[in-house]
């Protein structure tokens, strides 16, 4: 997820950083290089959660433990994500079925527009998740998915 998209929110990376200094070799007596990691670990950032606060560019303001500070260049990348949503992905389910419900009502206001200038004015239309109920007076149809019965063989 990009940075700009999370100012604001507690964010944790993903993934380690990409180190782009090369290793130091160093050279063992059997002539083959051995090579040796830098001092300073790429897995910053993947333990503790931080604040993004601003972004502007190249350059990401972090609060972390209370302190606000520039955020290294090399973890500057997408392998970030929000911390509260990979905590609780319940919630980011419960926002899409919002989404989706708000969709299917918007869906329905043309046949409701439709039915209610050709047809008849009294008409209500009622959108429930996956329900389209159209009401006139004393006579209601309901429209819905159909549930195949399964077959036991």
């Amino acid at each position: 997820m990009y940075l700009k998209d999370m100012v604001g929110k507690l964010a944790i990376r993903t993934a380690e950083a990409f180190n782009p200094e090369p290793f130091p070799p160093v050279h063992l007596g059997f002539g083959f290089p051995v090579f040796s990691p830098k001092t300073g670990s790429t897995r910053k950032y993947m333990d503790e959660p931080v604040k993004i606060i601003n972004v502007k560019e190249d350059q990401v303001v972090i609060e972390e433990h209370g302190e606000r500070k520039l955020l290294e260049r090399r973890y500057i990348d997408n392998h970030w994500i929000d911390y509260d949503k990979f905590l609780h992905p319940e919630k980011e389910e419960q926002e899409k079925l919002e989404d989706m419900a708000k969709e299917i009502k918007a869906a329905a206001e043309p046949l409701r527009r439709f039915l209610e200038k050709y047809y008849d004015p009294m008409v209500e239309v009622v959108v429930d998740t996956g329900v389209v109920t159209v009401k006139r007076g004393e006579y209601m149809t309901i429209f819905q998915k159909e549930e195949v019965p399964e077959e036991n063989e």
